[in-house]
C-alpha cells in the first residue's frame, strides 16, 4: 500500500505504472488535477482512494477503473 493523503501533491509520476504490486493508492486530500492514465497498468490494485482532490479531465476509462477501486 501507498499511502500519501493530506499531502499537497499536485502530480503523480508516470514511473507509478512500475510499482507493479501496489495493492492500495491513498491519494485523498491532495492538490492534484490529474492522474496518469497508466494507472490501469497497475493489475493488482485493489483500492484507490483519490477523494478531496482538484480533478479535472480524467479518462472514462481511468475513471470507471478507479469507481470500481474506490472504498
Amino acid at each position: 500500500y501507498l499511502a500519501l493523503e493530506d499531502n499537497q501533491i499536485a502530480h503523480i509520476s508516470e514511473n507509478i505504472q512500475y510499482l507493479t504490486n501496489l495493492e492500495g493508492l491513498y491519494l485523498a486530500g491532495n492538490q492534484l488535477k490529474a492522474l496518469p492514465d497508466n494507472l490501469l497498468n497497475l493489475k493488482k490494485i485493489t483500492t484507490i482512494a483519490v477523494e478531496e482532490n482538484p480533478l479535472e479531465n480524467i479518462s472514462p476509462t481511468l475513471l470507471s477503473f478507479i469507481k470500481d477501486k474506490q472504498i
